[in-house]
């Protein structure tokens, strides 16, 4: 668990974390790249600015099913409702529903009930999820801002939701991460390429004390520009 960045002269070197009941340690590294969220700590303690920001639009929740039938992901927009039903691991169907975010309180009220019954505004979904049995509890949140974040900075990127968060409700968040991870894996190798043809071989995905690069989390989302090795070496290890 990453707990502090390491920093000198503006530029950030490395991170400060630790396992679970063990002793803190360090990694020092090129690129630190923040893969941790929406409460991005990286974000956070490199004080990356936030622009384009938007208000909470929509609540949603969500739950799983065993022996739900159903060949692929499906998606229903509605008046004023969003269903999504999509295949997981295990068997398990995984659904969810958004309204708008002022009816938070109408929902919860009855999250069973009004859950199931946005499900039947979904031609036979509701028939085919009651046909199968519950397996998790339901789960909510109106925590859904809308925001990007600038992605990038000295020895430092954001990826994932760290760098934008999207409300879900058009389910393009998801491809956007797939699109854009060939866009700072490409950066990353090409960079590191002008000194190493090996490192172009190198999938941008993990390297630590050792390597180039730093990777705190892992969902890969946003734009990078080249990252390119300094000539200097670099004894400078403080906190962010």
């Amino acid at each position: 668990m990453v707990e502090d960045i390491l920093a000198c002269g503006g530029r950030v070197t490395g991170i400060r974390g630790r396992e679970k009941g063990s002793a803190a340690v360090t990694e020092t590294a090129q690129l630190v790249i923040g893969a941790d969220g929406k409460h991005s700590l990286v974000a956070k303690l490199v004080r990356a600015t936030t622009y384009c920001r938007k208000p909470v639009l929509t609540m949603a929740f969500y739950t799983y099913w065993e022996g739900v039938p159903l060949v692929g992901g499906e998606m229903y927009g509605r008046d004023r409702r969003m269903v999504g039903a999509w295949p997981t691991n295990d068997g398990l169907v995984m659904t969810y529903v958004a309204w708008p975010v002022g009816e938070f309180r109408i929902f919860r009220s009855d999250i069973e009930g009004n859950f199931l019954k946005t499900l039947d505004l979904a031609g036979d979904l509701g028939q085919r999820v009651r046909a199968g049995r519950r397996a998790d509890r339901f789960r909510g949140t109106i925590d859904l801002p809308n925001f990007f974040r600038k992605p990038y900075g000295s020895g430092w990127a954001l990826v994932g939701d760290a760098g934008l968060v999207m409300d879900p409700i058009t389910g393009q968040g998801i491809g956007d991460v797939f699109r854009d991870a060939e866009l700072p894996s490409g950066a990353i190798c090409a960079g590191f390429d002008n000194n190493s043809r090996s490192m172009g071989r190198w999938p941008a995905t993990s390297r630590n004390a050792t390597g180039k690069l730093c990777l705190c989390m892992s969902s890969p989302r946003g734009w990078l520009p080249s990252a390119r090795r300094s000539s200097k070496s670099n004894s400078c290890s403080g906190p962010w």
